[in-house]
């Protein structure tokens, strides 16, 4: 490929295709080539807009593909040497990040994936027409990651339709679109790790039990329109990490039986009782907690008594307890304590 690019560079390469622009190939080339090992990998994503994967698209099927190798090959450098060397290094990509062109004059449809990215593991989209992806759900079961953020979704069926089809996505990213709502096309999601849905439209929980909690550790509703999540317990048995900030939340009720819980995020809420923050030392394992920007938070002892509560906690909204709240909270727990055993003394004493 070296020795391609070095021709195309020496030569001056008489193009009289409009729309083969030599330039503009000629670097992501080289760009390919110089970061092969990486994109071979999956170390480095590659970036793309959704022109450029239509158009290799659409070559592919008219040059032949030439497979990058480690040796120096003397290819003539030509159109279709330059496109099939681009379709060949593409065939092998792990990691592919796909953005919507600042040209708007040109429509997408029918972007082939399977056929250019046959190895692809990961797949991010960002503010493209997810009907510009021809048969996207046939894509998607061999995929490991996939994110969609800002693409216009407004539910789950737009990707994994009825949910029949399973797959093998261990992470899966759909933010800032406008999802309302969980649908049973979750049933898609067997191996769900890590499932990040902030910035959408949801209002509420049900609809949870289609996803298969199974293997889920970690999950993003952050602002959302959720108001309550009191039945939650019954559909995350087994999550570690959980982010509802920026909701409408005025009460925990329902996150104190999530009892494998050990970072909480419930900042920028409506919770206006201590109380109910005080009421998460159910969770045993609670090290991470943030409750900022919520009117419970507006007096300034409310981290030493919620450090006095939760034992378990290490840090609160991003900060360790502090030399004077530690001493506080001590202070509180001695008092507690003496309170406890005046109330043991009278009780005996009757």
């Amino acid at each position: 490929m070296t020795n391609l690019i070095e021709n195309i560079e020496e030569e001056r390469f008489n193009n009289n295709d409009e729309e083969f622009n030599l330039k503009k190939f000629t670097k992501k080339l080289k760009e390919l080539s110089e970061n092969y090992e990486d994109y071979l990998s999956g170390k480095k994503t590659l970036k793309m807009n959704n022109n450029e994967v239509k158009y290799f698209g659409t070559q592919m099927y008219e040059c032949a593909i030439i497979q990058p190798k480690k040796e120096t090959q003397e290819i003539k450098p030509n159109k279709s040497s330059i496109i099939g060397s681009i379709v060949g290094y593409l065939n092998n990509i792990l990691s592919l990040r796909i953005e919507n062109s600042s040209d708007d004059s040109e429509r997408n449809y029918n972007i082939n994936l399977p056929d250019l990215f046959p190895k692809l593991k990961s797949l991010e989209i960002f503010q493209c027409d997810l009907n510009d992806f021809y048969d996207l759900h046939k894509f998607i079961p061999k995929l490991t990651h996939l994110t969609l953020d800002s693409c216009k979704m407004k539910n789950f069926k737009d990707v994994f339709l009825d949910g029949s089809l399973t797959n093998k996505i261990k992470s899966f990213t759909c933010t800032h679109n406008f999802i309302n709502f969980f649908d049973e096309s979750l049933k898609s999601l067997q191996e769900i790790e890590n499932l990040d849905l902030h910035s959408n439209k949801i209002t509420e929980i049900t609809g949870m039990n289609y996803i298969n909690i199974k293997n889920l550790n970690t999950l993003n509703l952050s602002f959302n329109q959720i108001s309550s999540v009191s039945q939650i317990y019954m559909f995350l048995g087994y999550i570690k990490e959980l982010n509802l900030s920026g909701n409408r939340l005025t009460s925990t009720k329902g996150l104190t039986k999530l009892y494998s819980l050990e970072k909480l995020d419930i900042s920028e809420n409506k919770i206006t009782s201590i109380k109910e923050i005080t009421a998460l030392r159910k969770i045993p394992n609670l090290f991470d907690l943030k409750i900022a920007l919520n009117p419970c938070t507006k007096r300034e002892e409310h981290r030493a008594q919620t450090f006095l509560v939760l034992k378990s906690l290490i840090y609160l909204d991003n900060k360790t307890i502090s030399k004077k709240e530690q001493e506080e909270t001590e202070n509180g727990r001695a008092k507690k304590n003496e309170a406890k055993t005046k109330g043991n003394g009278k009780n005996e004493a009757k």
